[in-house]
């Protein structure tokens, strides 16, 4: 009996060291996920602009053909649109990875306060390794996460106001500033409300 109540008092403690360790995997994973995001939508944003930029050089080219020239702007349009909203998944993604980097990075500092507040050996922590459970917050503007978000979000933010340009240079005339103007917005505001509702504390 003894033996079993000695297992069952181990368990915890030796669950808490696995988690210790375990978390620390965890937060290379999630700094893995956000390089990857990062680099994939900069890549497919790249590639769709220079997709944009081909089908626009070959519709005014002067043996180009009449099809491609009276609808590359449909074309470029659709790209356009297509890549931002690729774009603001991976922003999504981002938002969302940065919130589990924070959750476990929080539980690694309460595993290492509750070691230092219970140490025998009077460490005093004199680096300042981090050990307060309420951080990191999610919006730390400084993050390399963050870092990445802003140059989606600047990436999004452009394909965006290209997609409105090519609207506006469409031979349709009604109501075109009007169509313009709401894309941009809502856009826009898409995208904010969607990275604060998943950052909020």
């Amino acid at each position: 009996m003894e033996k079993q109540d000695t297992d069952n008092s181990q368990y915890p403690k030796q669950l808490l060291i696995n988690d210790f360790q375990q978390a620390f995997y965890m937060l290379r994973h999630y700094d893995d996920v956000n390089w990857n995001l990062t680099k994939f939508s900069f890549g497919q944003i790249l590639v769709s602009l220079g997709a944009c930029w081909t089908i626009f050089f070959e519709a005014n080219k002067s043996n180009a053909l009449s099809i491609l020239r009276s609808y590359y702007s449909v074309g470029i349009f659709v790209l356009l649109v297509l890549s931002a909203a690729f774009t603001l998944i991976s922003i999504l993604g981002i938002c969302k990875n940065r919130t589990y980097f924070v959750k476990v990075s929080r539980y690694i500092n309460e595993h290492r306060k509750f070691a230092l507040d219970n140490s025998e050996l009077s460490f005093h922590n004199i680096s300042k390794m981090w050990n307060n459970p309420k951080m990191p917050k999610n919006l730390d503007w400084g993050s390399t996460q963050l870092i990445c978000l802003y140059l989606l979000c600047g990436c999004y933010i452009l394909e965006i106001i290209l997609a409105g340009v090519v609207v506006y240079d469409m031979p349709f005339t009604f109501l075109k500033v009007v169509c313009v103007v709401l894309l941009i917005v809502i856009s826009i505001s898409i995208c904010g409300f969607s990275i604060w509702k998943s950052l909020k504390e």
